[in-house]
């Protein structure tokens, strides 16, 4: 359960860090 909490605000950062990367460059 802790580890599913912990891989899913993983990919949640990296999917807003992504979001980021893609505005600073557009």
């Amino acid at each position: 359960m802790i580890y599913f909490i912990f891989l899913k605000f993983y990919l949640w950062n990296s999917f807003e860090f992504q979001m980021m990367n893609t505005n600073i460059f557009l």
